[in-house]
């Protein structure tokens, strides 16, 4: 996790606080309560270059609405995962 203020140094390679979770080759998901902040931290990461980015638009209070509870025990595949079968990624 990365916080809204540190996020571009942790991405940025070059920083001293850079994180190297920012390295890997996966997607990157972004999400907070309604969706917000999370679409302005996708745009950020999208403009420095991470890549696949996806933002959970609505945030988790839509998620709840559409999907129910949040339930980690529900990720199970190594292909699929509960985010990824979510209808409102974008």
């Amino acid at each position: 996790p990365s916080s809204r203020g540190l996020m571009e140094f942790h991405i940025d390679p070059e920083s001293p606080v850079h994180n190297p979770a920012f390295n890997q080759d996966k997607t990157y998901i972004f999400y907070c309560a309604s969706g917000g902040r999370s679409a302005l931290a996708a745009k950020v990461a999208t403009d420095m270059g991470l890549s696949p980015v996806l933002n959970l638009t609505g945030g988790v209070a839509a998620w709840k609405r559409l999907a129910g509870n949040l339930n980690r025990d529900r990720v199970k595949s190594d292909q699929e995962t509960y985010w990824g079968r979510c209808p409102v990624l974008t």
